[in-house]
């Protein structure tokens, strides 16, 4: 699994480690100082699968909502 990562200077977290748990392991192939450089990044990649996770209480949120008819949009 490729990622594209904010922030984080060795590549690796406390999401490695749930992963991790589930036998998965991410291939972070790049990071970007904040979030809004990330869809520059992808326009410069070959295809690439979206994935989306949130935790259940913000089902109903309208941000959450929002990004997620974002990312409706672009896929």
């Amino acid at each position: 699994m490729q990622n594209a990562e904010c922030s984080v200077t060795n590549f690796k977290g406390s999401i490695d480690d749930w992963f991790k748990q589930f036998g998965f392991e991410r291939n972070v192939v790049v990071s970007a100082p904040c979030f809004s450089i990330v869809p520059m990044y992808l326009k410069t990649t070959d295809s690439f699968d979206v994935i989306a996770a949130w935790h259940a209480r913000y089902n109903e949120d309208a941000l959450q909502k929002w990004v997620v008819s974002l990312l409706e949009i672009e896929s």
